[in-house]
This record gives C-alpha cells, structure tokens and sequence, in this order.
C-alpha cells in the first residue's frame, strides 16, 4: 500500500434514512440502496467490513437489502449516539461518511438534513454544515483521520417562509470544539443551496454518477483520486444537462494540508495553450517585480485582494509561484493583474516606458487562464457577496436587473453567488462601464441610505480600478434624474397579495414586495389554504420585507369577496404577541375582475385626481342604488376620484363589481352599517383627509377600534386601486417559494 492509504485503516459511515414519520408521502426509495453502493465500492478496495458502520432507516420493501448487514437505526438519538460517543473512539486514517435522504434549507440558509422522526409540523434535522465543522474538529484526536470524505445526497429547497420560521434548529455536534487544520477534508454534496437532488429508479442521480466516476479510476494499490473523480461527476452532469435529464449542480469543498480551502474541485491539468499562457505570465511577473519595491508592492497587493480562503503565498515566494496561487484561486488572474498595476513607477521616465512596455503583454497572457467574463478580483467578489448578504439587497439588486436588461437569465436568483456571476458575465463592448456596475447603481437609488451609500462605495472602487470613474458617475446622474422624473424614490413600498376565490377549504395565494421597480417573488400556495395558513406566509413576508405603518399592504380579490376581513387577520413578527393586521399596517382591497379597455382611461384619469383631492371630493352612491343602475350614476359624476357606498350588504357585490369594471379606483364603505346609519358613522369618522393619506388614516381608525369595542373605525373598508401598481404577472407554480 502507498502512504496514507492502508485500508484497514479506512472507516466508512453510512446513514441512509427512507422512511419518515411524515408518511407515505414522505417515504423515498433509494438512500439504502446508495449507501451499500458506497459500501461495496470501498470493500471491494479492501476495506474490511467490521470497519464499516451502517446507520439504516429503510422502506419495509428493501429490509432484505440489508439482510446480512450489520446495522443500526438512523433514528435522532442513534445518530446522535454513534457521532459524539462512538465515533471519537475510532482509529484510522481515511473516514467516509455517506448520508442520504431528505433534505430541506432552513432560516438562517442552513441545510437541515431530515431525521426518519421528521413530519410536517416537526422537522427535525441534522445541520449538515455543522456535520462537517464536527469531522474537522478536535473532537476526533488529532492523530486520527487525517482525511475526511463526506457525502451529501439530499435536496436543499428552501421551505415556505411560514414553514421556515416554525422549523426547529437544526441539530448540531459541535460545541467548543476547534478545527483542526492539518485534516484535510473532502466535501460532496448532491446540489447547490436551494436545489433538488433527483432521485430516480430506486437511486440517486448524484449517488450513481459520482460511483460510476470512482470506479473509473485505474486499477492500482494508492488511495483514490478525488480531484479526478470531481471532474468526471462534473462532466457527467454537465452532459446531463445539455440533454435535459438533470438540473442539479453538484459541488466539491476542498481544504488541503495546509488548510487552504475552496469550493470547486481542483482545476484540471493545464492545456498546451494554457501552459504557454502561464510561462508568458510568468515572465511578464519576474520582469515587473525585478526589484524588491516592486515586488513588495506587487505581493503587498496579491494577497490584499485575494479570496481570504485563498492560500497565502510563502515569504519571498518566485513569479512562478505566485502566478500558481493565481491561476489555481476564483478571481485570482484578475486579481494578478490589478497587482500588477500596483508595480508602474511614480514617476515619468525609461522605467515607465519600460513598465508600460512590459505590462502590455500581461492581458493576452493571461486570457485563456481566466473565465470567460471574469473582471473582478477576489476582494471586489467578496466584498459585493457581503453587501448582498444584508438587508434588502439582493432582492433589489435582481429586481433592478430585471429592469436594467428585460429577460435576463438568472440561474438562481435567490443564490448571491450564483446571480453574481451571472452579472458579472454580461460584459459590455469595450469602453463601456459593465452592466453589473450599471445595475448595482440602480439598485443603490432603490435602497434605504446606508445601504445605498456601502453599494455606491463598492462601485466606486470597482470603477477606479477599471478607469470608469466618470461613466460611473454619468450613470449615477442619469438615475438620480430618473428617479426625480419617475418618483421612484419617493414612492413607498407594498406587499400585494392575491387570493383566488374560496375552494376545497381554502384559497391558493401568491404574495410579491415591490418598492419602485423592484418586484419580488416572495411566496405562493398552488394548493387552497385556510386564511390562518396564508396569514402565517404574509406574516413571514411582512417580518422580512415591510416596515410596521408604512408598508402599504394591498390585496387583490374578486368582486365577490372584497368585504373579506383581511384587515382584521392577525399577525405576530416572530414574537408570542398577537396583533391586527390592519392595526400595524395601511390595509386596502382591489379588485382581479376584468376591466374593459374602453374603461382603463377613466380608471386613469379618476386616479389622478387623488394626488389632490380630499376625502369630501368622493361621491356618496345613493342608499338604495343596485348593480344596474351603478353606471347611469357614475356617468353623472366622471370627475369624482372615487365613491363611498351605503348600499345594504346584499347589494354591495354587485356595485363593487360595477365599480371596479368602471373604473372607479377608490371605494370607502362601512361593513357593519347600511344607509343612513351607515353615512352618520362615516362622515365623522372620515372629515376631510386628503385622499393621499386615506389609506394611513384608516389604519388609525382601526387602531382606535381595537382599543374600544364601540369604536367604529374596525368596520372600514377601503378599495384604493392604484393603476402605477398593477399586480405582478403569476408566479410560476413549478419554481421553488
């Protein structure tokens, strides 16, 4: 046997969990059929079976799978038995350990992998990451293990918001231990953060494709080679994907010997293209740090913009070897060429000539060792990655996308990583500031201060570097002209909710936030939930997007139901007390009814006149108005921006829908009064607020009702339909919430 691969010194781990008490529709076919897959593989190298530890939780149908295996439960308390007391009393050199099943993306983005105890309303689970930080601690002895390979094939979808803020923690082994740096760790996990892991066939798609890689490797005595194994399953999914028969991507984490870590697999052997390219980049390097000033200034600024995971080059370290922490680092090329920079003389002379000279060559060197597109370097990548990790951020940075380049293809626009480098990508033509520079300042006019001030200040220095500093500012300029035309920045921000008509129990719904032009996604239920389940989702929507008597809350329903009480729902904000919906927000309806083209105008130009008007300026509909005679009534008053009905409640469906179908954008009624005593309570309760604030001053009257019962200010309705704010087109019910 080859050094550090005696393999009985191998321990393999398995936890493959099918079963779940969630019920049959929990139930999934495949991990132990996976796991023993693992298993055979390492045996068949010589791995001895009392060495391997099989945790099971199979379906009653593949019990004889295991027949003959030794095995224990993949229940919580075994699992949690086996990792903190057994297997700290292992010896050995390699560890593998293996877990299939489900898995779900919690809150705080953490990747809860389901215990056979998970149901519905208990989803207990162990924090993969978690799991990995406890196998590269000084739980197991230093001595020990001194690789770790772990497997993950499990999904990582997000949950519902609702569903994700009543998700218990998930568990984790690792209290006060530290990582031990000299264990080098191999991570595979079957999908990137909010993907699916498929499963077809009685196996997993990851699981298989990544055997079918370990077995290719060459018959021989020395360990495996996992880099190599890396780029088949990645090749293997990559054609997958180019026929359509998988979406995942699966991806490797690797930290070596000297603790360097990196989450992509080790890059493949240079071409000959390459190898010229490095050796011309290389020479380009030792000529521009000659001198020590110059390459102390040059190193000074590689490691200062490097990815802090990056290895960090050996005092005095060669060109050559600086050039290999470049190429071999994400953004490490780019960041070598801006250290390159780093190295031009102050002052004007043969040095600068020479320099200019010199460094002229370093771009076409280093273009066929750098990704397509690729123009950051590795501070300026994480620097934006920590901005879009705070407050709003990243929902607006991919809405001013959307808007700054209309059908543009954002791989997982929940993902920073993933719609950072789809940005960056879009390169524009030469001499033109980079579109993700143009919208990273359309989302900076969109955001709160601070926020916009950090934003503007990453964008800064990206442009300074680059020579875009006036482009950057005109854009700047532009969009401040923008938003003072459009009013965009004033404009205050909304969550629209659209419920469907009652069926089987309940009503399906999708929820979006939209502040200016910035629109997002922020759930939906495709299967009809009672209100108390779709006021949890809003609930969750409000906690991480609104701002309590502000966020204007709009929703949308047919005519038949806009007496609905949804002011009245309740709501909590992650806390234990109770509250009105309308009493911490301005609630209003509008309607989903079909308006005829004929009428969109009138909707308009009644709309307009809100801006000025007052609530005196609305046009009381008579007491004992019906449906049919709604239009001769409106047509007598075409300048009213809106009306206030008295109707009886049996006729109100009617006249909303004739309103709504009309173009009326504002209706004011009483749910508990009808006629005159209706108007006796609304006149005093209304006065002369302008229009503007309508929406604001009901929910102080609403308020007021909640802290006495005879208060009539719980019974107003309000229809403010806004045509600048149409309802977002249908979310589409296959993605993920």
């Amino acid at each position: 046997m080859s050094a550090g691969w005696d393999t009985e010194r191998v321990h393999v781990v398995a936890v493959a969990v099918e079963e779940y008490a969630g019920g049959a529709a929990w139930h999934l076919d495949g991990p132990v059929r996976d796991a023993l897959g693992l298993i055979d593989w390492l045996t068949g190298l010589g791995v001895p079976e009392r060495n391997v530890h099989l945790l099971a939780a199979p379906l009653p149908a593949n019990a004889a799978l295991l027949a003959g295996r030794g095995h224990a439960g993949a229940d919580r308390g075994t699992v949690r038995t086996f990792f903190k007391r057994v297997l700290p009393r292992l010896d050995g050199d390699w560890l593998w350990v293996y877990w299939a099943g489900h898995g779900v993306q919690v809150k705080g983005s953490e990747w809860s992998l389901l215990y056979p105890e998970a149901r519905e309303d208990d989803l207990v689970g162990l924090d993969a990451g978690k799991l990995v930080d406890y196998l590269c601690s000084d739980a197991l002895a230093p001595h020990r293990f001194g690789r770790v390979v772990t497997v993950v094939d499990a999904c990582r979808q997000p949950l519902p918001p609702a569903e994700r803020a009543a998700a218990p923690e998930p568990d984790h082994f690792i209290t006060r231990e530290t990582l031990h740096r000299g264990r080098q760790a191999f991570v595979w996990r079957a999908c990137e953060p909010g993907g699916l892991a498929k499963n077809t066939g009685g196996e997993g798609l990851f699981t298989r494709t990544l055997l079918t890689g370990l077995r290719a490797a060459p018959d021989g005595a020395g360990p495996p080679d996992l880099d190599a194994a890396a780029r088949r399953v990645d090749d293997a999914f990559d054609r997958l994907r180019e026929t359509g028969q998988a979406d995942q991507l699966p991806n490797l984490y690797r930290r070596d010997w000297r603790g360097n870590e990196t989450d992509r697999p080790a890059p493949p052997p240079l071409t000959g293209e390459q190898l010229r390219a490095k050796a011309q980049l290389t020479r380009v390097t030792e000529l521009l740090t000659a001198d020590p000033h110059s390459a102390a200034a040059f190193a000074f600024h590689l490691v200062r913009e490097l990815s802090p995971h990056a290895p960090v080059p050996r005092p005095a370290a060669t060109a050559g070897e600086l050039v290999d922490v470049a190429i071999g680092t994400a953004h490490g090329v780019t960041t070598l060429l801006a250290a390159l920079d780093a190295t031009r003389p102050a002052e004007p002379g043969p040095h600068l000539d020479h320099w200019r000279h010199t460094v002229a060559d370093a771009e076409p060197a280093a273009r066929p060792l750098r990704p397509s597109g690729e123009w950051l370097t590795g501070l300026e990548h994480g620097g934006l990655l920590a901005l879009l990790a705070t407050g709003r951020t990243l929902p607006t940075l991919v809405g001013a996308a959307h808007d700054e380049l209309p059908g543009v293809r954002l791989t997982a626009p929940d993902d920073p990583p993933a719609v950072l480098d789809d940005l960056e990508r879009l390169v524009p033509r030469r001499h033109q500031l980079p579109q993700l520079l143009r919208i990273t300042e359309r989302t900076a006019a969109l955001l709160p201060p601070d926020d916009a001030a950090a934003l503007q200040s990453w964008s800064d220095r990206c442009a300074e570097r680059i020579g875009m500093t006036q482009a950057l500012l005109a854009r700047r300029a532009d969009l401040q002209e923008e938003t003072e035309r459009t009013g965009h920045a004033a404009d205050g921000d909304r969550v629209q909710i659209r419920l469907s008509g009652p069926a089987g129990g309940g009503r399906t719904y999708e929820i979006w936030y939209r502040r200016g032009t910035e629109v997002v996604a922020v759930a939906k239920g495709d299967r009809p939930r009672p209100a108390a389940g779709i006021s949890d989702d809003l609930d969750e929507a409000l906690y991480r997007y609104a701002r309590a008597h502000e966020t204007l809350v709009e929703f949308f329903l047919p005519a038949a139901d806009l007496d609905l009480e949804v002011h009245r729902w309740t709501i909590r904000a992650r806390t234990d007390v109770e509250r009105r919906l309308g009493t911490d927000y301005p609630v209003v309806v509008r309607g989903t009814d079909p308006r005829p083209q004929p009428y969109v105008h009138t909707w308009r130009k009644r709309w307009e006149r809100v801006a000025a008007g007052t609530v005196r300026d609305l046009h009381w509909l008579p007491d004992d108005l019906e449906r049919d005679r709604v239009p001769g009534a409106l047509s007598l008053h075409p300048d009213a921006p809106g009306c206030v009905v008295t109707a009886p409640a049996r006729h109100r469906t009617g006249i909303f829908l004739a309103c709504v179908v009309s173009g009326v954008p504002v209706l004011v009624w009483h749910r508990a009064e009808e006629r005159r005593a209706a108007r006796d309570r609304l006149e005093p309760l209304l006065g002369a607020v302008p229009l503007a604030r309508l929406p604001h001053h009901l929910r102080e009257l609403r308020a007021a009702g909640d802290l006495d019962d005879d208060h009539h200010g719980k019974h107003l309705a309000l229809l403010w339909d806004d045509p600048g704010h149409p309802l977002p087109r249908r979310l589409d019910l296959s993605a993920p919430v």
